[in-house]
């Protein structure tokens, strides 16, 4: 994916999107990627930025705030977002939004998954 800054300057954004939604369904309980299954595992990332900054404190710290920044934007979208759900797809609307807010929403889930992410960064570093 490609961002537009104010300036007109294109930047990559590498995105993680394969198992953005569990790659599964949300009644199966929600499941960490692996190593393997991310990003930052591959030749790629050695070419988008410098890797000592993934042991800067104040860089991880800065990407955790990111990150719930984002989350919490998701979060407050998800209603506009299901409600642009076809009628056709026969969904409960209600249902899946309760069941986002308790899974893929939940102050639990959201701390596994930078937990996850910062092990992932230490694997990485540590190559």
């Amino acid at each position: 994916m490609y961002y537009i800054d104010d300036n007109g300057i294109y930047q990559f954004v590498p995105i993680d999107h394969g198992a953005s939604f569990n790659s599964n369904t949300l009644e199966r309980g929600l499941v960490s990627i692996t190593p393997e299954e991310t990003l930052i595992h591959k030749p790629l990332m050695n070419r988008l930025g410098k890797r000592s900054l993934l042991k800067d404190e104040l860089y991880l710290l800065g990407l955790e705030e990111e990150f719930y920044f984002r989350v919490n934007g998701c979060k407050n979208e998800i209603s506009k977002i299901i409600t642009q759900v076809p009628l056709d797809w026969k969904i409960d609307k209600a249902h899946i939004s309760a069941q986002l807010e308790s899974t893929l929403f939940s102050d639990s889930w959201n701390k596994t998954t930078f937990e996850t992410f910062l092990s992932f960064i230490q694997i990485a570093t540590n190559h």
